[in-house]
């Protein structure tokens, strides 16, 4: 017998039949995505929560822990440590002598030492905040120079395409972009110290950033300026070699 010769009724429960799977298969994908977004959720709060956690108890620790030493003490201790290349050493030291002793003289440059430290755990975003910490300070500043080096280091970091934590958080993936932070980094850098050889470095890449992006305009202003404020640099070559692909 042929479909033709069916009855209605049994035609009709036949077409049905396929609808219903499709519409069963359907109901549950979006089930399924709609449960997977709630796991995400949970879990990103119980990470937030645990981070909040781990922080007032570290917090808690430094303080009790950091009673005994003295302001040189922590800063000596400190300084052994990234001599040694112990980061982690060295930042629970410098991070006590920055809970413990706030006005001391040795905890005016933490946040230029925390900084290093964090670059050398290769987190990024933290070592750039504590670098401008360092940086809003009032007094004249040791490390002036070697922080807009580190500064430039992360800014070709981010360029090179590392990406930063998701809701700045430790505990969380690397999953945004972050080349918008390098060109504010560059921009930083360039204001600073305008005649520097980090400023002619910053101008070539923010220039080669702006290009990838497709302003090419903005691009080309910017290489003007590395022409016009360092035409004997060793740079300049580039600079132009840039200018002609824009163009070509």
């Amino acid at each position: 017998m042929c479909l033709r010769e069916l009855p209605l009724k049994v035609k009709s429960q036949l077409d049905i039949k396929p609808r219903a799977h499709l519409s069963f298969w359907r109901n549950l994908l979006g089930d399924s995505i709609h449960m997977l977004k709630n796991i995400f959720l949970i879990v990103l709060a119980i990470s937030l929560l645990y981070t909040q956690k781990s922080f007032s108890a570290s917090h808690s620790h430094l303080v009790n822990s950091s009673q005994e030493k003295t302001p040189i003490e922590h800063y000596n201790e400190a300084l052994s440590a990234i001599e040694s290349k112990n980061w982690h050493t060295a930042q629970h030291e410098l991070q006590s002598l920055k809970v413990n002793f706030p006005e001391n003289s040795y905890a005016q440059e933490t946040p230029y030492l925390q900084a290093v430290c964090y670059y050398h755990l290769m987190d990024y975003k933290a070592a750039n905040s504590l670098f401008d910490e360092y940086l809003s300070q009032k007094n004249k500043l040791k490390f002036y120079e070697e922080t807009f080096a580190y500064k430039l280091a992360v800014a070709n970091k981010y360029k090179a395409g590392m990406r930063k934590h998701l809701f700045n958080s430790e505990r969380l993936p690397r999953w945004l972009p972050a080349k918008e932070e390098a060109i504010d980094i560059y921009d930083q850098i360039i204001t600073a110290m305008p005649n520097h050889d980090m400023a002619a470095q910053s101008l070539l890449a923010k220039a080669e950033m702006l290009k990838d992006w497709q302003d090419y305009k903005e691009s080309l202003d910017t290489l003007q300026t590395l022409i016009k404020r360092f035409s004997k640099h060793h740079l300049i070559p580039e600079g132009y070699n840039l200018i002609g692909e824009i163009y070509y």
